[in-house]
């Protein structure tokens, strides 16, 4: 070794051991290592100064201090000087690569003996203590290590000229990032790649060495594929007493020697390294591996840049990270071109690196040493379980993410039982993201995540057929089965009690069982607080879900004020910018929904679009809630075709995401085709429902709740034609699905029998709606009790078919139950009260009871004015009603404004043939034939009442009614 680079090697030295120093300790540092040499101290300084350039800059600045220490020197050649030497029975071909440790050299056997060629590792006679004590740790670790992924050391020496040395094996490979960039590999092959070098580091740590350099060139893959990991120069003994009898002990020093790139945290303190260290190496190179770049430095990135985000900053999920590539950044392939690489796309690697992957490599790069992977065995166990699609431990064992992979590995066994899983499936999953936080908080939280995932895990154990032999657990008896277990296991356990009551009572609801759910989610709220202590996430979480139900249930005041909690509690634990607080706007616009406010319902979805573009890579799911609100609220506004586009781009997103045949997907199809129905759209929305049942009928098991609700919206197409009689089996088959999946009484059994109940009202088939909607009722009065405003919806049905029966005194009874139900619930100015009244006018005015009629029916038209507004089609229709009941009295001069205004604005919100408009339409040509104009009006009469026999039959009250509004001796035939 010259002179020069001799020099410049101590330098070296120096220099990055002082880069994860600052101030006073710096200082100190170098007065030590200097010692009193104030030229070499002048060139580290000049160093540290450069490190605060960019990384090309300051490269640049390191190739010119070495070419200048060197006084040219480097320049020469040090194949040309060694090339041909000996070394033992080696003769030097080539020099490979120099670094701070010295030289390594190609070599080949240069004796009778055999030939073969090997790595030669030279270190000069004039190199630091440090390194010569370095050097002699790397030459006793890798006599040690005997494994196929470490490269084997074959002899050691000294040569004429004093110099130290290790004959390697030869390892003819390229590094690991070079290898998979060039080889195009897969994911799952580079995964494959990272098993097989965590078995071999596995194998270093059971020899008690740390290797603590684990970077892509100390990883050679060979022509073969098997990875091969080299360098050991500055590992470390992990046992003292045997580091003691070697001589072999650390330095704070030698401490400090690290690669950023794949440098750890307590690395960049100093402080001693363990496994764990070369854990979050391999987390790092994982990290690059899949992502092309590291995962905290750039090509923009200075030295001391990377060394704080190492120390303060948590890394981006690999997933976001590669949606967010900087294509100016010298140190990243583009965004398009490194997936291409993997042979993929941004948007696909990011869905196959979301989940698993996302986990499996930020736990193994957590800042806290305890807290990333036990040892590189479970890491690699981890990633096998990903490739298998068994669950991964990082996830915490949660029972529904242990049941997702269970899904996913055993399809058609499980498909009978999927239905009334799934929802448990994400509520579970979510809930392992809320715990993940929770214990990064405290000790304490990680042992109430262990019982719950263990609580759960056993719960949803006893649903598989290898634990009920062959018999499925319903979905609604697991749920029982865990409600009453917390009670019985958990009392001394009072976070965990109120979790998992939070977490059974979510999957209660998401199967429709809301007294069971809002009776478990009272309880874990109770428990939650009595706990005390600041606010948390099972904390926010119960008060959203809580008022979540009391929305459902019609309690619109609790809902607000539980939602305001749930708000400011996440606001406290998350700040602004979350996904949370998005979802949490998203449930205020719900309530506004129900409430009929639309605009403040747009407010709120507003906000939650604010939040989500200040997130830097917001999760797809709550982006696609948002336009799928969007499009909610424009179909609730009567805005169908604008509906029609939020639901479009919200489709896209998800299916883009889970494909075109995934269930959330089908959730997305579904509100599509029903607001093309709404839209008048019929046959596109009959096509569209047909042909997402045909796809759910071979993707999901007979009987599944999401093949009843196609039938049932197919049905409601047909209905929308006039095709009620073509519609009534598909609507029978959805309730013979609905009964057969709920043992009992159930609320969606409530909702197919008044909708096929509703069907045989079309048909004529009186008394059959009227027995359908019978059983319909006592269900809900069942289920809900007797004062329940869900009860309203029978009791319209009934009031609807009583007064087409023309039972007229029965049907003002029943709309005045309807009322006092809403009036209890919803208030006085609520839309819902309107709507009532209207009803009510409507039959005192068939009863003959003309002055109360019109007074109810102005009454309710000015509610419906203030709210929901008088553009809302709500109004429009109570416009009408009121023009009908001034023309049954002969009125029609007062009648035609009304309803000229009310038919022009149905025809804006209702499609051109529906009934809403065709009664206005037909009522309209009435009036003006009675006003002398039959030239225009009967035209206007005859398009409507063709329309309502065609769509209702010429039997039905409402065709019969219009067809009197002929002139006797011209009224159409049946």
């Amino acid at each position: 070794m010259t002179d020069g680079e001799k020099r410049w090697a101590r330098i070296e030295e120096i220099f990055h051991a002082a880069t994860s120093l600052s101030g006073d300790e710096r200082a100190a540092w170098l007065d030590d290592a200097c010692q009193g040499d104030a030229a070499l101290r002048r060139e580290v300084e000049g160093l540290l100064r450069h490190a605060a350039e960019t990384r090309d800059q300051f490269d640049a600045s390191l190739r010119a201090a070495r070419e200048r220490l060197a006084g040219g020197e480097l320049a020469v050649s040090a194949e040309a000087s060694l090339k041909g030497q000996r070394f033992g029975p080696y003769r030097i071909v080539r020099e490979l690569g120099r670094g701070g440790m010295g030289r390594v050299f190609l070599a080949e056997r240069d004796d009778a003996q055999y030939h073969g060629q090997v790595a030669i590792k030279l270190i000069a006679t004039a190199a630091s203590d440090s390194l010569q004590q370095r050097f002699r740790t790397e030459r006793q670790v890798q006599a040690d290590l005997q494994h196929p992924g470490i490269a084997r050391l074959l002899d050691a020496g000294v040569n004429d000229a004093g110099e130290s040395y290790l004959v390697m094996e030869y390892v003819d490979g390229e590094p690991i990032d070079v290898y998979c960039r060039q080889h195009r590999l897969s994911v799952p092959e580079r995964l494959r790649l990272v098993v097989k070098l965590c078995d071999a580091v596995h194998h270093a740590h059971r020899n008690l060495v740390v290797h603590r350099d684990i970077k892509s060139s100390n990883v050679l893959v060979t022509a073969e594929g098997e990875p091969k990991l080299l360098d050991f120069g500055i590992a470390k003994l992990i046992d003292p007493q045997r580091a003691s009898a070697l001589a072999l002990h650390q330095t704070a020093e030698l401490s400090r020697v690290v690669t950023l790139d794949t440098a750890s945290p307590e690395q960049l303190r100093g402080e001693p390294a363990t496994t764990a260290t070369d854990v979050y190496a391999l987390g790092a190179l994982l990290y690059r591996l899949l992502t092309g770049h590291g995962a905290f430095s750039s090509g923009r990135s200075t030295p001391v840049m990377v060394a704080e985000a190492i120390l303060e900053r948590e890394p981006p999920r690999p997933s976001q990270a590669v949606l967010e590539r900087e294509d100016d950044d010298p140190d990243a392939d583009s965004a398009e071109h490194y997936p291409a690489q993997l042979g993929s796309t941004p948007e696909k690697l990011a869905r196959a690196l979301r989940g698993d992957l996302d986990t499996i490599i930020l736990k193994a790069l957590r800042k806290e040493p305890e807290r990333r992977y036990d040892s590189a065995a479970e890491l690699a166990a981890d990633i096998e379980r990903h490739l298998q699609r068994q669950p991964v431990v990082a996830r915490g064992d949660s029972a529904g993410y242990v049941l997702r992979r269970y899904l996913l590995r055993h399809r058609k066994a499980v498909a009978s039982a999927a239905a009334g899983l799934l929802a448990m499936i994400s509520l579970a999953g979510f809930y392992t993201a809320e715990l993940a936080t929770e214990r990064d908080r405290a000790q304490r939280e990680a042992r109430r995540a262990e019982e719950v995932s263990t609580f759960l895990t056993e719960l949803f154990e006893s649903a598989t057929p290898e634990q009920s032999f062959g018999e499925w657990v319903s979905a609604r008896e697991l749920l029982d089965l865990g409600a009453e277990r917390i009670e019985l296991e958990l009392a001394s356990e009072p976070a965990v009690q109120a979790s998992l009551m939070r977490v059974i009572g979510s999957a209660y609801a998401a199967l429709g069982f809301i007294e069971q759910a809002t009776e478990l989610t009272e309880r874990a709220l109770a428990v939650r607080e009595a706990i005390g202590g600041p606010p948390d996430a099972l904390l926010g979480n119960a008060l959203f879900g809580l008022g979540n139900l009391r929305r459902s249930a019609g309690r619109y005041e609790e809902s607000a004020a539980l939602l305001d909690q749930a708000l400011v509690t996440r606001l406290a634990i998350h700040g602004e910018v979350h996904g949370e607080i998005a979802e949490a706007h998203l449930a205020f616009a719900a309530l506004h929904t129900a409430r009929l406010e639309f605009d403040a319902a747009e407010q709120q979805i507003d906000k939650a679009d604010a939040v989500l573009a200040r997130m830097n890579a917001p999760d797809s799911d709550i982006v696609t809630a948002v336009l799928t609100w969007r499009g909610h609220l424009a179909q609730r506004r009567g805005s169908f075709e604008e509906a029609v586009g939020h639901y479009r781009d919200a489709l896209g997103l998800k299916a883009a995401e889970s494909g075109p045949d995934h269930p959330s997907t089908f959730e997305l199809r579904t509100a599509l085709a029903q607001v093309l129905t709404a839209a008048g759209r019929l046959e596109e929305s009959e096509a569209m429902h047909r042909e997402l049942l045909e796809t759910q009928r071979r993707v999901l098991p007979d009987g599944h709740p999401a093949i009843a609700m196609t039938l049932s919206l197919l049905a409601t197409a047909l209905k929308a034609q006039g095709r009620s009689a073509e519609a009534e089996p598909y609507e029978a088959e959805s309730l013979s699905i609905k009964r057969a999946a709920h043992d009992g009484d159930h609320p969606q059994i409530v909702i197919a029998l008044n909708n096929l109940a509703n069907l045989r009202h079309d048909l004529r088939d009186l008394d059959g709606a009227y027995a359908l909607h019978q059983e319909a009722l006592a269900m809900n009065l069942r289920i809900h009790g007797d004062d329940h405003p869900i009860l309203a919806n029978n009791y319209i049905n009934l009031a609807a078919l009583a007064s087409d029966m023309e039972d007229y005194e029965e049907a003002l009874a029943l709309y005045r139950e309807t009322l006092a139900l809403d009036r209890a619930a919803f208030g006085d100015e609520h839309p819902f009260i309107s709507h009532d009244m209207n009803g009510i006018g409507n039959v005192l005015s068939k009863l003959g009871r003309a002055a109360e009629a019109e007074e109810t029916l102005r009454e309710a038209l000015a509610l419906s004015t203030r709210s929901p507004g008088p553009d809302h089609s709500q109004t429009a229709q109570l416009r009408r009603d009121l023009g009908i009941a001034l023309a049954r009295e002969g009125r029609c001069d007062e009648a035609e404004s009304l309803l000229r205004d009310a038919l022009e604005r149905l025809e804006q919100a209702f499609p051109a043939d529906a009934w809403e408009t065709a009664l206005a339409r037909a009522h309209l040509g009435g009036c003006l034939i009675a006003l002398g104009s039959p030239e225009v009006g009967e035209p206007l009469l005859k398009s409507a009442y063709e329309r309502l026999v065609e769509t209702r039959g010429p039997d039905d009250g409402m065709s019969r009614r219009v067809r009197a509004l002929w002139p006797e001796d011209q009224r159409p035939g049946r």
